[in-house]
C-alpha cells in the first residue's frame, strides 16, 4: 500500500527493494556539560556506564548500538532514562546536557561545529545511509525512479543536501 518509504539504517526488510539514497553513518556526541560532569568514555564498554539517549529505529533493537571501529564491529547494549523516536527530541536531550546520544552525522552536525555538541568515541559509528524502499511492482514505475533521482539528487548536493561531511565512510571490502 506504499510507493516509497524513506529508511534510515541497514534495509533489513528482504520483501523490499532499496535504493540508496545518501552514504551516512551515526555518531556519538554530548554536551560539554554533560562530558565534564560525567567524563569522557574510552571504550564503547564504557558506554554502559552512562546516560545514553536512545533514539528508538524500527529496524533495530531500542538501545542496542551496533559501533564500527577500528577493531571492527562492537555490539553496546545501552541503557538510560530518556528514549524517543523522534531523533529532534533526542538532540535537544543531549544539548540540555541529559547525557550521551547515537544520531545521524546530518542531525547533529551544526552542533558539532559550534560546540554545543562533542564527537565521543571518534573513531567509532554506527552506518545509517539513507534508503528509499520500494515494493517490487514500483520498480517499473517511471514516476517512482524518477522521484527516487530526484532525492539522490537533491539530498546529495544543493540547497537541501544532507551535511554528512562529518561522515566516516565504510571500508572497502
Amino acid at each position: 500500500g506504499f510507493d516509497i518509504d524513506i529508511r534510515v539504517g541497514e534495509p533489513l526488510n528482504p520483501h523490499l527493494i532499496a535504493h540508496r539514497i545518501a552514504d551516512s553513518s551515526r555518531v556519538l556526541c554530548a554536551s560539554p556539560a554533560y562530558l565534564a560532569r560525567c567524563g569522557v568514555p574510552s571504550t564503547p564498554d564504557d558506554l554502559t556506564h552512562h546516560e545514553c539517549l536512545a533514539f528508538r529505529d524500527r529496524e533495530q533493537a531500542f538501545g542496542v548500538w551496533r559501533l564500527h571501529g577500528p577493531d571492527g564491529l562492537h555490539t553496546v547494549k545501552v541503557t538510560g532514562r530518556f528514549g524517543s523516536n523522534h531523533s529532534d527530541i533526542v538532540r535537544i536531550w543531549g544539548l540540555q546536557g541529559h547525557g550521551i546520544l547515537l544520531l545521524s552525522v546530518w542531525d547533529v552536525a551544526t552542533h558539532l561545529r559550534d560546540g554545543s555538541l562533542v564527537r565521543v568515541l571518534p573513531d567509532h559509528a554506527e552506518y545509517a545511509d539513507v534508503w528509499a524502499m520500494t515494493c517490487s511492482r514500483s520498480t517499473t514505475s517511471a514516476k517512482v525512479g524518477a522521484c527516487i533521482e530526484y532525492m539522490k539528487k537533491e539530498l546529495t548536493q544543493g540547497v537541501y543536501a544532507l551535511d554528512t561531511a562529518l561522515h566516516r565512510p565504510r571500508p572497502q571490502r
